[in-house]
C-alpha cells in the first residue's frame, strides 16, 4: 500500500495520527512550527505538497492537521493550506 506509513513519525516510530495532529496544532499555535500558508490554484494533492515543501510524502497528514481540512488527499483549487516547512520540528515534538 502506498501510505502504510502515514503514521510513522521520526525514524519509525509509529504515533496515533490524532494524538499527533493535535500535538503538532498544539505547537503551531505557540509559535514553534515555521510555516507558509497558500491558497491553491489548481487541483492538488497534499502528498506532493507535503514533498514539495518538506522533502517527504508521507507528512501530508501535518498539512491536513495545520489546515483543518479533513484527512482527503485530492484538494480543490481554492483550497487554503498552512504548509509546515521544517520537517525537523514536526519530529522534534515526537
Amino acid at each position: 500500500m502506498r501510505y502504510s506509513n502515514d503514521r510513522t513519525i521520526k525514524s519509525g516510530t509509529t504515533r496515533a495520527t490524532n494524538r499527533a495532529a493535535i500535538r503538532l496544532r498544539q505547537a503551531f499555535n505557540a509559535g514553534n512550527i515555521d510555516a507558509t500558508t497558500l491558497v491553491i490554484g489548481d487541483s492538488l494533492r497534499l502528498d506532493h505538497v507535503a514533498f514539495r515543501y518538506l522533502g517527504d510524502p508521507s507528512m501530508w497528514w501535518a498539512i491536513a492537521a495545520l489546515s483543518d481540512i479533513g484527512w482527503g488527499m485530492q484538494l480543490p483549487a481554492g483550497t487554503r493550506l498552512i504548509v509546515p516547512t521544517n520537517l525537523e520540528q514536526i519530529e522534534a515534538l515526537f
